[in-house]
């Protein structure tokens, strides 16, 4: 059982925009300055929505292209190398096999109810990618209306992850929590207001810019803060074991 994606979820979510958002905009160098820490070379991005991760790789030089089973567009002017309406199965297994090393999942395995069997289905298909990226949402304290309303089943700890990882077929390289901050925010807001938001709107004029600062004060956050303490998303990176 999958929790796709419906017009409303890309829209309420993710509006043209919304890259600028703080968390978008940290999440994205997180994600860019984890992946050239390995020699990474073209990248399969399964479920890439609406190219936020996708065409900001692209951008900065990542080989990428992904695949949404979905009905959207990319956010404006992003570039992001996306096929829409497409099974990333419906590849030729040949394609698969001859232009890809590295799978990413980007906020994905959480819409699945068997994530272990999904990714294994994919990781099969793609016999020659040896790394293997994930980000999820963590901590299940931090479960939400958000949650239920973006159908998620799950919100990880490392444990969890490492070991749907292992199941898969690859050892883990790295795999640490981020937002440490926004842990402790969304508990307290959990706490007080028992909801979360789930209709985002995009920083414009100044908010653009104090999306920026906050943004680039959750970067920076990850390299002072140890991986292992709480946080409200895990970045994870993996290589396909020998034999």
């Amino acid at each position: 059982m999958e929790t796709q994606y419906d017009q409303d979820h890309f829209q309420f979510n993710y509006p043209d925009g919304i890259e600028n958002n703080y968390w978008n905009f940290a999440r994205n160098k997180i994600i860019l300055n984890t992946i050239k820490k390995y020699p990474v070379g073209n990248i399969v991005d399964v479920g890439a929505g609406r190219g936020i991760v996708t065409g900001y790789l692209h951008n900065h030089g990542i080989s990428i292209r992904g695949f949404e089973l979905g009905t959207t567009t990319p956010i404006s002017n992003s570039n992001a190398p996306v096929i829409y309406n497409t099974d990333v199965l419906s590849i030729p297994k040949s394609d698969a096999k001859a232009n890809y090393n590295a799978v990413s999942f980007f906020d994905v395995i959480e819409h699945i109810e068997n994530p272990v069997s999904f990714m294994k289905s994919i990781l099969s298909h793609f016999e020659n990618a040896e790394y293997l990226i994930i980000a999820v949402p963590s901590r299940k304290e931090l479960w939400s209306n958000f949650d239920d309303y973006y159908g998620h089943f799950r919100r990880y700890n490392l444990h969890d992850l490492r070991n749907e990882v292992t199941q898969v077929g690859f050892e883990v390289l790295t795999c640490r929590y981020f937002f440490h901050s926004l842990y402790f925010a969304i508990l307290l807001n959990n706490l007080i207001a028992k909801k979360r938001t789930i209709a985002f709107k995009p920083p414009t004029g100044i908010f653009k810019t104090i999306n920026a600062f906050l943004g680039t004060i959750f970067y920076l956050e990850k390299f002072i803060v140890p991986g292992s303490w709480y946080g409200s998303s895990i970045i994870c990176v993996a290589r396909r074991k020998k034999g």
